[in-house]
């Protein structure tokens, strides 16, 4: 069974992955769609560059090659041409890879039973947005990290489970080896359950209703304050920022952590305080830390 799918995504080299992984099986994409309000963005900018270089981890260099479109578009439950717009392209489904939007019931009806959402975490824990983010933040990430296969419905990463992949977040805490452990667990959902799903040799599950852990802190919360223990600095230190700034509450707007460095002692009691030589030195609950900056 060869697909064609409109690919719901958005700059970055998971979407971008995932979708190199859906063409390497014999399927076809039929476009690219991701919110307008990405444009010119650091990841858009970045999408773009890799084109030339590395077309296989970018949206616009896949759709280059298979002469489809890469298209902005507004909020799709805003969007009074997006059924019109998502059948002209000719696809057969509907693949969301990591879509910031949802996709409202129109376009459901539009291609029934054929729209299908990757989510990188292990659904129910952790829908929205971003979370990838807040599994890190809340250190759950070796628990709940993976990819989710499902049917897209119109409440937000809540339909039906086709199938799961757990993805444990590697030791040496390298983010972009994670995401291409995701990339390759998305390829794989897709392009050896999806067409099981399709002839109808799986029924997708209801998600449990049980409670599970959800956090949609944004990543432009990401700030450090006493009230956290230097172990968690340390944990935070060490992933955060290879995602987005990690700022300190009572520094300076425009400092950055880069790293934690260690332990000194008992908290002192006192604001941050900048050194000379690049120190960032606070307080966390139980101790007094070191950490290395950047502007």
């Amino acid at each position: 069974m060869k697909l064609r799918a409109l690919f719901l995504g958005a700059p970055g080299v998971v979407s971008s992955g995932i979708a190199r992984g859906w063409q390497l099986a014999g399927h076809s994409i039929a476009g690219f769609w991701y919110p307008e309000r990405l444009r010119d963005t650091p990841d858009f900018v970045q999408d773009e560059a890799l084109a030339a270089r590395a077309p296989g981890v970018s949206m616009h260099g896949l759709a280059e090659r298979a002469g489809v479109p890469v298209r902005a578009v507004p909020r799709l439950s805003t969007w009074a041409e997006a059924n019109t717009e998502a059948a002209a392209v000719g696809a057969d489904v509907v693949i969301s890879a990591l879509f910031l939007d949802l996709i409202p019931r129109t376009l459901l009806a539009a291609f029934p039973g054929r729209v299908v959402n990757l989510h990188p975490s292990l659904l129910p824990a952790y829908r929205g947005r971003w979370p990838t983010f807040n599994m890190l933040w809340d250190r759950t990430i070796d628990r709940f990290g993976g990819m989710t296969l499902h049917v897209v419905s119109d409440a937000f990463d809540q339909g039906g489970i086709i199938a799961q992949v757990a993805v444990r977040y590697p030791e040496d805490r390298n983010l972009s080896a994670y995401y291409m452990h995701l990339v390759k667990a998305g390829s794989a959902l897709l392009t050896d359950v999806f067409p099981r799903y399709l002839a109808g040799d799986i029924n997708p599950e209801p998600q449990p209703k049980a409670q599970a852990p959800q956090s949609n802190r944004r990543p432009s919360q990401a700030l450090l304050t006493a009230d956290q223990s230097a172990d968690d600095m340390a944990w935070l230190c060490a992933t955060i920022p290879q995602m987005t700034p990690l700022q300190v509450a009572g520094a300076a707007e425009d400092i950055a952590i880069k790293a934690f460095i260690r332990s000194t002692g008992a908290p002192a009691g006192t604001p941050p305080i900048l050194a000379d030589d690049g120190v960032l030195e606070l307080d966390a609950r139980d101790a007094r830390v070191q950490l290395a900056i950047g502007r």
